[in-house]
């Protein structure tokens, strides 16, 4: 640590967490105004500005703490590629409950099957499979070895 206080540490982490939930709900914002009956194509562009300024903020805030030597603050890697998992099964879900299918909304349906839901399941797929092997390597040195693995795939 380089003269970084507990305090200062957690009061960023806050704060990054508070301008990355603040960057979600303005980019919610943002695409109300594309709806054809606002269709306020300014006003979209501004929050969405406004989104991506929220989310820089988070990025200089975690930069600026991790090159202090402070540590943002996050669940075991485990843990959060299984609530990703829950929530990407849950949106799955959700797009094949009944209040699309009974609405004899076709073209809806086939929307959600060809650009959503395909695509979740081979990415639930996928998060169980890496769920499943970060049990199975384990903490630490077993979690840095898998990561390493990934960024060979994907590089």
């Amino acid at each position: 640590r380089q003269n970084f206080d507990v305090e200062c540490e957690a009061a960023i982490n806050l704060h990054i967490n508070h301008e990355l939930h603040n960057g979600y709900v303005v980019d919610a914002m943002s695409n109300y105004f594309c709806r054809d009956d606002v269709a306020l194509r300014g006003m979209q562009k501004v929050f969405s500005k406004a989104a991506a300024q929220k989310r820089y903020h988070a990025d200089i805030l975690m930069e600026f703490q991790t090159k202090r030597g402070g540590r943002n603050i996050y669940p075991r890697i485990t843990k959060l590629v299984e609530v990703f998992l829950h929530l990407t099964s849950e949106y799955n879900l959700y797009t094949r409950s009944e209040a699309f299918t009974h609405k004899e909304t076709y073209t809806l349906c086939d929307f959600l099957d060809e650009h959503l839901i395909n695509h979740n399941v081979s990415t639930t797929k996928a998060l169980s499979d890496h769920v499943t092997n970060l049990k199975r390597v384990g903490p630490g040195l077993g979690e840095q070895l898998y990561d390493q693995k990934l960024q060979a795939q994907f590089s």
